[in-house]
């Protein structure tokens, strides 16, 4: 639209298409035409027609414009108002948001539907075991914030402790077995709490706790299944998932896990000695598995804890199998007795 169509626009309303900065609604007030210079119109701003576009920024992108604001536009952005428009400015804003959400979930929805058709393809055959995990993990879509707790590291007289950023709950480092997360140079490292402020990544490097220094956990690690796998020696938990292979199930097929020992641990902590039986319940393709799991557990101070497991694994079909687990620490005490 040149300036002399412009000037039949004054006092009319007009829309404004600042592209990725959103579209506006408003009346041309007036226009500035200088020689040899394209021209612009003074447009007083009613309401928004689409809200920015949000481009996986971090934080919300908002209207350039505000109600009542007397904009100096381009007229190169700027055409005549056709059809219907929303007058009330707030009004507006609550339409165009809803719009654009609309777009960013459909969005969401098409890329999410291709991101699980390729991570189904790669686990047809993927082999190694921490890259099955991984891509297991991209299966099921959460928000940082709902996937971690975020914590930030305090010293108070010389103990370790994290304070939770959400509800400033604290968790005493000393003795912790979670695998943590530290932002180290804007990346967040895999590793584990040592003691006296030592921080051990996975590759190896050990980092002294700095006050205020960012850490992360993963939710699921305070989930009743993944505590019974943690508490699983390494021996114990190889053998587990070898016997779930036989009828071609993961830790991804559980269904529900009743976890007795946690409870114990928690609610008798004087107690020495506890035996109990978990419940596991796993399915694939319409096939049950159940796990009954039995356990021994007798905790020492000095010497190591002496372990005992059975697992009682049944199909629906029937097929069963039975494995038993008992550490070094149980067999030179069982042999002594």
């Amino acid at each position: 639209m040149d300036r002399i169509d412009a000037q039949k626009l004054i006092n009319k309303h007009v829309v404004i298409d600042e592209k990725a900065n959103g579209g506006y609604y408003g009346k041309l007030i007036d226009i500035i035409a200088e020689p040899r210079k394209p021209w612009k119109g003074i447009v007083k701003i009613i309401s928004v027609t689409s809200f920015p576009e949000q481009n996986h920024c971090s934080s919300l992108q908002l209207p350039i414009y505000s109600a009542g604001e007397k904009a100096i536009v381009l007229g190169s952005k700027i055409s005549p108002a056709t059809g219907t428009y929303i007058e009330d400015y707030n009004r507006s804003i609550l339409f165009a948001i809803k719009d654009i959400v609309k777009k960013l979930s459909e969005q969401q929805l098409s890329a999410r539907k291709q991101l699980i058709q390729l991570v189904q393809f790669a686990l047809q055959s993927a082999s190694d075991k921490a890259v099955i995990e991984e891509l297991n993990s991209y299966l099921t879509f959460e928000t940082e914030e709902e996937r971690y707790f975020f914590y930030e590291v305090l010293n108070e007289e010389g103990q370790y402790l994290l304070v939770n950023r959400g509800n400033q709950q604290l968790l005493p480092l000393e003795g912790c077995p979670f695998l943590f997360e530290l932002e180290i140079d804007n990346e967040w490292v895999k590793g584990y709490y040592l003691e006296d402020g030592a921080f051990k990544t996975n590759d190896g490097k050990t980092k002294k706790l700095t006050i205020d220094d960012r850490i992360r956990m993963e939710k699921k690690q305070l989930n009743p299944y993944e505590l019974l796998l943690k508490e699983l020696e390494q021996p114990a938990l190889d053998s587990l998932e070898r016997s779930l292979q036989q009828f071609q199930i993961g830790h991804e097929h559980l269904l529900s896990c009743h976890n007795t020992l946690l409870s114990q641990l928690v609610n008798e902590t004087k107690q020495q000695k506890f035996s109990g039986t978990n419940f596991i319940l796993y399915e694939r393709d319409n096939e049950v598995v159940s796990v009954q799991h039995h356990y021994e557990r007798l905790l020492k101070e000095v010497e190591n804890d002496l372990t005992y497991d059975r697992f009682e694994l049944t199909s629906g079909s029937g097929k069963r199998y039975i494995i038993t687990y008992t550490n070094e620490a149980s067999k030179r005490a069982n042999k002594n007795n």
